[in-house]
């Protein structure tokens, strides 16, 4: 079941369109002069707007291709993120089966308790929730908990542990279960404040008023946006650095 467009459910409840697509030789190569032409302005905006970016660069397709997937929330808001897919060996259960395609065009049965072939799961991250490709519906899905729709009996069925290979697959599928804290370098932190539009508006600002020969005022625009930008990156390190020390406090 192929199609370019599918409607996905969040975690909330609220309804998400997702498109695909994938790379396009021609308009990568036009949007490469596009950025010549525009002496580099244009990777500004599309850092600003990674939609425009998407759509300047790649073009639709199925989402059983895609290589990205545009996203269109219930808020009007867009995101585009990267289909990832990853390579499953040995035995998936039955209820750890939500959706993956298999190599060479294999597909699992159904109603069997597992299947041996190596898998492919493919899905894709936003807002660090996973959604991985069904097969079957065309479309992706929220990869739920664990526990979800499993009954009282099910979950008896498992209080002896569980088979090396399907802890090994189920921590493959749903990842670690920590919450890893990234704390970027100050010389990250600069960069993405100082990309932020009102800083490039004030380098034009700033230049404006150089070329007319208001030094002083000049000056005085670009130490208080300096200076803001240094203590907005101290702040936010600090609160970074926090919450880090908090999570590992409470291991």
């Amino acid at each position: 079941m192929d199609k370019q467009k599918a409607k996905i459910v969040d975690d909330e409840g609220e309804g998400m369109s997702c498109y695909g697509y994938r790379t396009s030789c021609i308009k990568t190569f036009l949007f490469c002069l596009l950025v010549l032409c525009s002496g580099g302005f244009l990777l500004l905006v599309c850092y600003w707007r990674p939609d425009w970016s998407l759509i300047l660069r790649c073009s639709r397709c199925f989402l059983s291709e895609a290589k990205y997937v545009l996203i269109k929330t219930s808020y009007n808001t867009w995101a585009v993120e990267q289909v990832i897919t990853e390579k499953v060996e040995g035995k998936i259960s039955k209820e750890l089966r939500l959706s993956y395609e298999t190599t060479n065009g294999y597909k699992c049965d159904i109603e069997s308790d597992s299947c041996s072939s190596e898998s492919k799961l493919r899905y894709f991250m936003h807002r660090h929730l996973k959604y991985m490709w069904n097969k079957e519906v065309g479309s992706f899905e929220l990869l739920r908990s664990l526990d979800d729709g499993l009954t009282a009996k099910q979950l008896y069925d498992h209080a002896s542990g569980l088979a090396h290979h399907d802890v090994q697959t189920r921590r493959r599928i749903y990842g670690s279960n920590v919450i890893d804290v990234e704390v970027k370098s100050y010389a990250r932190l600069f960069f993405e404040m100082a990309l932020d539009p009102f800083y490039v508006f004030q380098v034009f600002s700033v230049s404006l008023w150089m070329s007319d020969e208001y030094y002083y005022y000049a000056t005085a625009i670009f130490v208080i946006s300096f200076g803001s930008i240094v203590l907005s990156i101290r702040q936010t390190k600090q609160v970074i650095t926090n919450l880090r020390e908090l999570i590992y406090a409470g291991k």
